[in-house]
């Protein structure tokens, strides 16, 4: 037993303890069922145990449900979800709703469909603080490709703007890799940051990670409606593996981040940002004329007396510096000012057809 020495040892806290009032937080006391009678018992049992009783032990052992997420207070420290998801001909899918079987061969099988074109990964992070998302197609890249992933999470957290951060992912392993990658790359790169730690569900239990999901369901309603908007915009469909796919996803973020108002009345836009967005609303993939830069090399390209402006598809909107991200004949690039065209003239499937740069290919 360790032996105070002097009156100096002794903090206040000490003393507190010592005489009983000390203060402590509320506690949430487990579930106690009552006993039933004898009588009541056997009435249940007549009845095909219908109801579901908490205090029938044959109930819970044949249909009793995991612990229900309580909800209690907010964290103290950001949580940022992460999880990957798939986009096919059927849809958005998580990997649990995919036919091929969580092992080696379905592994392999997705790898292969990945490699045709016929399925497209994606990730997705959702900061539950500020309600953002973030919604990215990964490319084929095989040892490559966490690299890419990781410094795409880096980029997101840094636009973020927290300093104290919690990662959170279910134990798929190769989402654990990335989120381990994403961590080293995160504490070297993104400057302000003072602590950031990771974690997982319960083993077996990826459905405890439950915001996660939810923002799954989310992205596939939206990306699913503004998808069918566009394709009867064109009259024709929009292969899942077209350069325009990844675009029309992280534009499908940024609307459900910018638009969507939660019960305080802000967008999670505004809680990241501190204001709400401010940039011209438009369809994705319309044609639209940009304002050529004052300086550099695409400045003036047919000298002084040439056009000023020039012909773009819109594909979306820079986070970090509000401008425009748009498909021009020379590949993609940002403006800072656009202007529409009449409606009769915004939609042209030769000229989106044409577009074949992507997020990771600039």
């Amino acid at each position: 037993m360790d032996v105070v020495d002097s009156a100096a040892d002794v903090t206040e806290e000490d003393v507190v303890e010592a005489q009983g009032e000390e203060e402590t937080i509320p506690v949430r006391a487990a579930n106690s069922p009552e006993t039933p009678s004898t009588k009541a018992f056997e009435e249940h049992r007549e009845k095909g145990h219908i109801p579901h009783r908490d205090w029938c032990k044959l109930c819970i052992e044949g249909r009793g449900l995991t612990r229900q997420h309580r909800p209690g207070e907010p964290s103290v420290i950001p949580v940022v979800g992460l999880d990957y998801f798939y986009i096919s001909a059927g849809g958005v899918q998580c990997r649990r709703e995919l036919a091929q079987e969580e092992i080696a061969d379905g592994e392999a099988a997705i790898q292969k469909e990945r490699l045709e074109g016929s399925l497209v990964k994606c990730l997705l992070m959702r900061c539950f603080s500020s309600k953002a998302f973030f919604a990215h197609c990964i490319p084929y890249k095989g040892t490559g490709e966490d690299q890419y992933v990781a410094t795409v999470v880096t980029k997101n957290v840094e636009w973020l703007g927290h300093t104290r951060l919690i990662l959170k992912c279910d134990n798929e392993p190769s989402l654990k890799a990335l989120v381990e990658q994403s961590l080293e790359e995160i504490r070297i790169k993104v400057k302000g940051i003072t602590q950031i730690s990771v974690e997982h569900p319960p083993r077996y239990e990826s459905q405890s990670n439950g915001g996660i999901e939810t923002g799954v369901r989310i992205i596939r309603g939206q990306f699913r409606t503004l998808k069918l908007c566009l394709e009867a915009r064109l009259g024709k469909i929009v292969p899942v593996n077209h350069a325009l796919i990844p675009w029309l996803l992280e534009y499908t973020a940024l609307l459900i981040t910018v638009r969507y108002v939660g019960t305080d009345g802000r967008t999670a836009w505004c809680r990241a940002r501190g204001r709400n967005f401010r940039m011209d609303s438009m369809n994705f993939a319309e044609l639209i004329l940009y304002k050529l830069p004052m300086k550099g090399p695409l400045h003036d390209p047919d000298g002084n007396m040439g056009a000023q402006w020039a012909e773009a598809i819109f594909l979306g909107y820079s986070r970090f510096s509000n401008t425009f991200i748009v498909y021009t004949s020379a590949g993609i690039t940002t403006a800072r000012t656009i202007r529409r065209r009449p409606e009769s003239e915004r939609w042209s499937s030769e000229r989106l057809a044409q577009v074949t740069a992507t997020p990771w290919s600039i």
